[in-house]
């Protein structure tokens, strides 16, 4: 199984690590925002990397911005902290299985800010390469080659010469590539043809079949069900599935407004049901406007003219944000890929379940149940 989330940042002339716990509300919050700005299309998120970008720029932000981050991202008020709860997200994010990258470009016609720059190199271990962004094929080929290599080629061909500009100062990469198979694999031998009960009708889906014992219970009108990825990757994938009266609307509200994914966490490993498991093969593609999504969660200032002061020369603000992402799972594993590209310009539980209806999926490391990808599957 394999899933690579990549996100880009690109600065032009004109962030974010805490605890668990604030990672964990981030996220939800964001898959919350962008459900219902997209509620007729399936989900498939990382907002974990969005955080820890934004974070990554806060000791450049304007005061007010600052203000903003430390708001809506639940940021501490030391930069120093900020730091070390990077860090400690990329410790996390990089063992056999799962590992976090970063590269970045600046243009050689400003000159970044001393400090800040240190902090890119030093602190978080950045490599950093000064381009001239009016040489837009030339820096195209090169950042394409750091995404093939850095997602083991799920992506390719990602920019073109047109995509810069003499206004570009920086562009941050950063790819979060994940490689786990199931610690139980389904048979492809099993699988079979069912009917998956979409919010847009009924269609026919590849059906995977496995049977064993699997953490599970049902709390407020939801089954929540863990399924293990490989022992030594420390990853597992949550499926959150809805009663038939509850919408998956009214779900992420009960996972948010009622705390219930830390009741899950607290519950779900220490009771295994033996059960026949039937759960749908699918593959989800998906781009979000991540600037829409976060402005829609209050974040304001940080969209505006001036808010970052990245180099010596000129202010900057964010011109774009956005994020593709793609899912695919099967009966080995899973495998996905993401890319969000930022711009800154001047009941009782049954012996059989049949995941046959909508439902939420959560990739998170076991351990710990930081969430590392986040979404929905409810529309063929």
């Amino acid at each position: 199984m394999k899933i690579i989330v990549l996100f880009i940042v690109c600065f032009q002339v004109m962030e974010i690590l805490t605890e668990d716990s604030i990672q964990t509300n981030f996220t939800l919050n964001f898959f919350r925002h962008c459900y219902q700005a997209n509620p007729n299309q399936n989900t498939i998120l990382s907002p974990i990397a969005i955080h820890t970008l934004l974070a990554m720029m806060y000791e450049v932000a304007q005061p007010d911005v600052a203000a903003e981050l430390r708001r809506v991202l639940e940021l501490p008020s030391d930069p120093e902290v900020i730091q070390n709860n990077i860090k400690k997200i990329k410790s996390s994010l990089n063992n056999e299985a799962l590992r976090m990258t970063f590269r970045m470009y600046h243009s050689n016609f400003y000159t970044i800010r001393h400090e800040f720059q240190r902090i890119i190199e030093n602190k978080f271990q950045v490599p950093v390469e000064s381009v001239d962004f009016n040489e837009g094929q030339k820096v195209a080929d090169s950042a394409n080659r750091w995404v093939e290599n850095a997602t083991n080629s799920m992506i390719r061909d990602l920019f073109s010469q047109g995509d810069f500009s003499q206004d570009d100062i920086m562009m941050l990469l950063n790819a979060v590539a994940m490689n786990a198979t199931w610690a139980l694999p389904f048979l492809s031998e099993d699988t079979r043809k069912s009917v998956f009960h979409f919010e847009n009708g009924d269609h026919e889906v590849d059906m995977m079949f496995n049977v064993d014992f699997f953490p599970a219970l049902a709390i407020q009108g939801l089954f929540a069900l863990e399924l293990a990825y490989s022992q030594n990757t420390d990853l597992s994938m949550l499926i959150i599935l809805p009663d038939h009266e509850i919408s998956l609307s009214d779900a992420i509200d009960l996972l948010i407004e009622h705390k219930l994914y830390d009741e899950i966490n607290s519950i779900i490993t220490n009771q295994e049901i033996h059960m026949d498991l039937y759960m749908p093969k699918f593959s989800i593609v998906q781009k979000t406007n991540v600037k829409d999504i976060l402005s829609t969660m209050g974040m304001d200032a940080t969209f505006l003219p001036d808010a970052f002061q990245t180099t010596r020369d000129a202010p900057s603000k964010v011109s774009c944000f956005k994020q593709n992402a793609r899912i695919d799972v099967t009966e080995r594993g899973t495998s996905a890929a993401a890319v969000t590209e930022m711009k800154l310009s001047y009941h009782s539980l049954p012996q059989t379940i049949e995941i046959d209806r909508p439902f939420i999926f959560i990739i998170r490391k076991h351990s710990s149940k930081e969430i590392i990808f986040i979404g929905q599957y409810s529309h063929s």
